[in-house]
């Protein structure tokens, strides 16, 4: 079920959009940093490549623009999704921070299906810490007891700190619906412009009727996709069903990745 409603969305973005206050959508990570804030002009922005105050008109051109921002600094970023078809229902969360100096990143993974009527949720709780020659795993299911395993490496650091930059995500994001420019600020010295999603059309081929959808996306003029949100919610085969899903980047640049204490377990 929720595989299938993953590939009609082919994205991922939830958060909320209830109490956004303007283009920002969130405060900031930690909510210690004094935040500066001014609204800056739709035709004062320097639009990265594939986005423009009209839309965008190159998912991938932005996907890449993304790629290559966070894939040449540190990051910490943030997923989650909820899903909902008929009886069944799955919650996933998942947060990573890399740093591409010290060839270190955590990521941590928590996946919860329900069932109605049912009082056994199955839940997967899954934490990875790799470094620049292994990969650290601790896995626990439905509570039991943690599953440690270590590995080497299979691929260089470099490419997994790529991979988890989501650009295929983001790329996924913008082609599965239209969206136009609304408004743009500046804070703390870095230009976002928001992006409204005006209709949903990543549905093609599928049998889902979509009767709602709703979303956003938030870009800086150097490219980097720092939130995106879509949520839609329609019918399949007569069967009601909802997806929601968020992406943030939280961090970008001064990134610490501790190493966890039962890396030494593994």
């Amino acid at each position: 079920m929720n595989k299938r409603i993953l590939g009609i969305l082919a994205v991922v973005v939830l958060v909320s959009t209830a109490g956004c206050a303007g283009v920002l959508g969130s405060d900031d990570d930690d909510g210690d940093d004094e935040t500066t804030q001014k609204t800056v002009g739709l035709d004062d922005v320097t639009y990265p490549d594939g986005a423009a105050e009209d839309g965008f008109d190159n998912a991938t051109a932005v996907a890449d623009t993304h790629r290559s921002a966070l894939s040449n600094a540190s990051y910490a970023l943030e997923l989650s999704q909820e899903s909902a078809e008929g009886n069944q229902s799955q919650q996933y969360d998942y947060t990573v921070r890399s740093n591409n100096e010290s060839k270190r990143m955590v990521g941590s993974t928590t996946s919860v299906q329900e069932m109605e009527g049912s009082n056994d949720p199955f839940e997967i709780r899954s934490v990875l810490y790799e470094n620049d020659t292994h990969q650290h795993r601790n896995v626990t299911r439905n509570g039991g007891s943690p599953q440690v395993s270590v590995r080497e490496s299979r691929t260089p650091f470099a490419a997994s700190h790529e991979s988890q930059t989501n650009a295929n995500l983001v790329q996924n994001l913008i082609a599965a619906g239209n969206y136009s420019a609304t408004e743009a600020v500046q804070r703390n010295g870095t230009t976002l412009v928001r992006y409204e999603l005006n209709e949903f059309n990543g549905t093609a081929g599928s049998d889902l009727n979509v009767s709602n959808a709703e979303g956003y996306i938030l870009v800086s003029e150097a490219g980097v996709v720092y939130e995106a949100q879509v949520s839609i919610e329609g019918t399949s085969g007569g069967t009601e069903l909802s997806s929601a899903i968020e992406f943030e980047v939280t961090q970008v640049g001064d990134v610490t990745v501790e190493r966890p204490s039962w890396v030494d377990d593994a």
